[in-house]
């Protein structure tokens, strides 16, 4: 794929719309030409421009496969507290790259089929590190971009608007510190990705658990938390 047309282009906007003074919701400007092509062109764009809105589970996996790559290969993004962002994000993703979520459904055909798919999705987005050009800047901005909207979804809302966490430390009133309910939240987006802007239940622990008991185990042991 040729980027030189719009390399230019997709420079100006990352440096714009990753600007911390710009609102949370920054529109997207139309996908060029040459990101069409390809399956997922419209979120590789968004995400180079920083301008990505929630995902769906399948994006996120899609996402999840191109940043493991990017980070093995290119080693971006390269300073530490991007990396451990990502790295967190990327530890869930994984799981769900391999099994799935939907492990518990009992109609068992549906649950090998999600498993397929994310697998395929998973893998597809591994393999787009080739289809943009490897380690160049749009590596290096794809990335960013990532990182970027991890820590947009994962702030908190405006006023009166559900935030996981906050409801996670009342809920739990000291039995779980603040630190450890983000960290719920964040290994939990591999499952529920807009998890930071909802009401916070400890069924939703459960459900983590009954979607990929690889996540569950994550969050038991990275997050430490056992009895919820």
């Amino acid at each position: 794929m040729d980027f030189r047309k719009v390399k230019e282009l997709v420079l100006i906007l990352a440096v714009f719309c990753s600007s911390p003074n710009l609102a949370v919701s920054v529109e997207c400007s139309e996908t060029p030409t040459e990101y069409k092509t390809h399956d997922y062109g419209d979120l590789l764009f968004s995400l180079e421009s920083s301008c990505v809105k929630t995902l769906s589970q399948k994006e996120q996996l899609f996402v999840a496969g191109l940043s493991q790559r990017i980070l093995e290969t290119c080693s971006f993004p390269s300073d530490p507290a991007s990396r451990l962002v990502l790295t967190r994000f990327l530890s869930s993703s994984a799981f769900v790259g391999v099994i799935g979520g939907q492990y518990g459904n009992p109609d068992l055909g549906r649950g090998l089929q999600d498993q397929a798919q994310s697998m395929s999705i998973y893998s597809a987005g591994a393999a787009t590190l080739d289809w943009i050009g490897g380690c160049n800047p749009h590596a290096r901005l794809i990335a960013d971009g990532v990182v970027h909207y991890l820590r947009k979804t994962a702030s908190k809302g405006p006023n009166n608007t559900p935030n996981y966490v906050e409801g996670c430390v009342r809920y739990y009133s000291g039995k779980y510190t603040e630190e450890q309910c983000q960290c719920i939240a964040d290994l939990g987006r591999a499952i529920f990705p807009n998890i930071h802007q909802t009401d916070f239940s400890p069924k939703s622990i459960k459900r983590m658990i009954e979607a990929n008991p690889f996540v569950g185990l994550m969050v038991g042991i990275q997050c430490r938390v056992g009895d919820y």
